[in-house]
Parts: C-alpha cells; sequence; structure tokens
C-alpha cells in the first residue's frame, strides 16, 4: 500500500508469489482486493466491475471514508505498538534501577549509616516505577486490542 498524498492510496503488488490457478478470482486473492480498494479509493484507472456494498450504503464516498477510516486505526495501532514496547523497555529499566536504589539504602541502614528515612524513599521510589509499568503494560494490552479490533476482529459480550 503506497500513500499518494491528498487521503489518496495506490496499491501495487510487492510479493511475486504463484497465482492460484482456476480460483474465482483469476488474478488471485490480492489482485481482487486490489480491484476492490481501488474502486473504494476511486483510485485513477480502476474499473467498476461490481456493485460496491461497503459502509451499510451503496455510496463510493461512504466506502471511501470507512476503508481509509479502517487503514488510519491499523496504522495508529501499529505505530503504537512500537512506541509502546519503547516505553516499557524504559519503565523496565527503570524499575531494575529503583530496586538497586532501594537494596543500597537498605544495606546503609543496616550498616547504620543513614536514618531509616532513606530506605522508606527508596521503597516509594521503587513503588512509583513498579506503578508506571503496570500501566505500560495496560496501555500495551489496550493497544493490541485496537489493533485486533482495526484489523476486523471483534466479540461477543457474555450474558451475566
Amino acid at each position: 500500500l503506497t500513500a499518494l498524498g491528498n487521503d489518496s492510496l495506490a496499491l501495487q503488488g510487492r510479493y511475486d508469489a504463484p497465482r492460484a490457478q482456476g480460483s474465482a478470482y483469476q488474478e488471485g486473492w490480492f489482485e481482487h482486493m486490489k480491484r476492490v480498494l481501488d474502486m473504494a479509493l476511486d483510485a485513477p484507472g480502476h474499473s467498476d466491475y461490481r456493485a460496491l456494498k461497503c459502509a451499510g450504503t451503496g455510496v463510493a464516498e461512504d466506502c471511501r471514508k470507512a476503508v481509509l477510516t479502517a487503514f488510519s486505526e491499523v496504522e495508529s495501532a501499529l505505530e503504537g505498538t512500537g512506541r509502546l514496547a519503547e516505553q516499557e523497555a524504559a519503565a523496565v529499566r527503570q524499575r531494575a534501577a529503583a530496586a538497586s536504589a532501594l537494596d543500597h539504602a537498605r544495606k546503609r541502614y543496616q550498616a547504620g549509616y543513614v536514618a531509616y528515612l532513606e530506605e522508606l524513599d527508596a521503597q516509594r521510589g521503587l513503588l512509583a516505577t513498579d506503578l508506571a509499568l503496570s500501566q505500560v503494560r495496560e496501555a500495551r494490552l489496550q493497544n493490541a486490542v485496537a489493533l485486533y479490533q482495526a484489523l476486523g476482529g471483534g466479540w461477543t459480550e457474555m450474558g451475566r
């Protein structure tokens, strides 16, 4: 999928896999999807080979908006996946540093070099990094759900 600017998209085949012989779509699945998306996105040179039913209507503009929205949602979720993975790695490093600081503070207190307040401050710092790490992990899980939904996945709620 290649962006052409001004909300225009064009599909280009990047896979030279052998095409299915005798399939319902003579050129294979990718070519079928390319024709449907070209028609939905009103790409130059497309041909209307069948009526397009998308976004609950037969209106091409509604379909184009639905396809562009779907692409945008998938793109946002994929970008979030990488960004949140980096944030989680940083939070894990911060937690390790806070745990090390607590260990040092505890040893210094036990040796009698500092007051217990320093150990309590180190514990507070560790708890704060634990909270931040759990929040980043929650965001990663929520992003995974958003990606799953954007790719067409779904679920039904069980009755209670």
